[in-house]
């Protein structure tokens, strides 16, 4: 045995002991294909259009009409033209922001995006390795304690000062910002719809604090773009009145809702030249394909059409029904994450995402209970998620139909009920009316005062 043979086996040996030990903690991950059997709660494809006839056929007649499909390389070598640029200015405009003053520039995915951006950063902080702006500029992030792994990541390749707060303390948020120095320039980074718990942030309650502070923002839409508000645009429009359009940086994933793959990142100009320059992620990745950039072009279309319209209304409604039929079941609501109140930093709009937390042992048990009647639900575990959060992430879509929703809500109620033992069952239940004669005392002492 050669001496390479001998580290290749010791290699393989080290990483099987480290697989086994995470497959002993019941934390390895499977690729496994989706069961065409079954109707599926896990995928983000919100508007169904992966098998929508009507989308598939009208974006074929436009990808006939494309001469060149690839990409010609790096968007700083060639993969930069006409149609990117045309694109550009039309993603800009989306947003009804001005191309004189701000652009937007494309990435193979919002992972890429977000660490390209905050990657960009590092020389822009207060440290031995860094430059500030000025001798009298500092940027410093504030980043929301459930933000996705790449926003993360990103912020932790940026090297520059970092603040974590929790939308459920806005005071302790509002605090935190009223100690900065002048010279200190916060950029507050956010998700507009977080992806493991449903929640969308109240960006003009945050703006209603916080007007007095020269705050940038930075907002990954992935969950709400191309679902919510006008034309899909998936954040406030009124938000977007309120905040000055230079202190705003948005990144919109194309996948999910949009049905392709890829991200565009718009932002000021001085911030969008500060990125072609120093964004290895951008200046290193070979740029979209023409084949890329038609099929977001014709989703900008679509997302203006009265098609478009048509499906969002119809998917906001079955949102409402089915969250209707999850909150009148007192069982379903004991394990649902609420955040539904009037002094809650959250929207009170209902999402497409419900989030149930369980116990761990509680979890396989439920997901084959439910395989076994043909539907596909996807545990969400520690570390995607604190422990004491671990459970499913069940996502509406629209190609459900009412039939579905309804015996999904059967069929789960079931599953829960499979997996308690009879002393839980007498505790939960002894937990609900205590709960709800709680409840009537409330109301008969709201009355007795008003």
């Amino acid at each position: 045995m050669t001496k390479t043979d001998n580290n290749s086996g010791l290699l393989q040996a080290e990483l099987k002991r480290r697989i086994d030990s995470i497959q002993q903690d019941k934390q390895l991950r499977k690729l496994n294909p989706n069961r065409s059997d079954c109707t599926s709660f896990v995928s983000n494809d919100y508007l169904g259009l992966n098998t929508d006839p009507y989308y598939k056929s009208e974006l074929l007649k436009r990808l006939e009409k494309i001469e060149n499909f690839g990409s010609s390389g790096s968007p700083l070598l060639g993969g930069y033209s006409e149609t990117t640029k045309a694109l550009s200015e039309k993603w800009t405009q989306w947003y009804g922001l001005h191309q004189e003053k701000h652009n937007s520039l494309f990435f193979s995915s919002g992972y890429q995006a977000n660490v390209g951006f905050f990657s960009s950063l590092k020389e822009l902080g207060k440290s031995e390795t860094s430059k500030p702006f000025s001798q009298n500029t500092e940027l410093i992030l504030f980043s929301e304690l459930e933000n996705h792994i790449s926003l993360i990541d990103g912020i932790k390749q940026s090297n520059l000062e970092k603040r974590i707060f929790s939308l459920n303390d806005l005071n302790g948020f509002f605090e935190e910002l009223e100690k900065l120095k002048p010279h200190q320039i916060p950029l507050v980074i956010l998700e507009s719809l977080y992806s493991m718990s449903g929640k969308q942030p109240d960006f003009k309650k945050l703006m209603d604090h916080t007007l007095s502070h020269r705050i940038y923002f930075y907002i990954d839409k992935a969950h709400s773009g191309g679902i919510l508000y006008t034309n899909g645009i998936g954040i406030d429009p009124g938000f977007l009145s309120l905040i000055d359009p230079n202190q705003l940086i948005l990144c919109q994933p194309l996948g999910k809702a949009f049905n392709s793959q890829g991200a565009v990142l718009t932002l000021p100009n001085s911030l969008a030249q500060w990125v072609v320059n120093k964004s290895k992620n951008y200046i290193y990745s070979t740029a979209p394909s023409n084949l890329l950039l038609e099929q977001w072009d014709f989703h900008l279309d679509y997302l203006s059409s009265e098609k478009f319209k048509i499906t969002q209304q119809a998917y906001l409604q079955k949102i409402t029904h089915f969250s209707n039929l999850i909150n009148s079941d007192k069982v379903l609501v004991s394990y649902l994450e609420i955040t539904d109140n009037k002094n809650s930093p959250y929207l009170s709009f209902k999402s497409p995402i419900f989030k149930f937390n369980f116990k761990r042992d509680q979890l396989q048990k439920i997901q084959d209970h439910m395989s076994e009647n043909n539907f596909t639900i996807q545990q969400v575990r520690h570390p995607t998620c604190p422990i004491d959060k671990e459970g499913f992430r069940v996502v509406l879509r629209a190609d459900h139909k009412k039939t579905d929703l309804k015996e999904f809500v059967l069929k789960f109620k079931e599953a829960i009920s499979a997996t308690l033992r009879p002393k839980e069952i007498l505790r939960k239940k002894t937990r609900e009316k205590t709960k709800e004669k709680k409840s009537k005392t409330l109301i008969i002492k709201q009355s007795l005062n008003s």
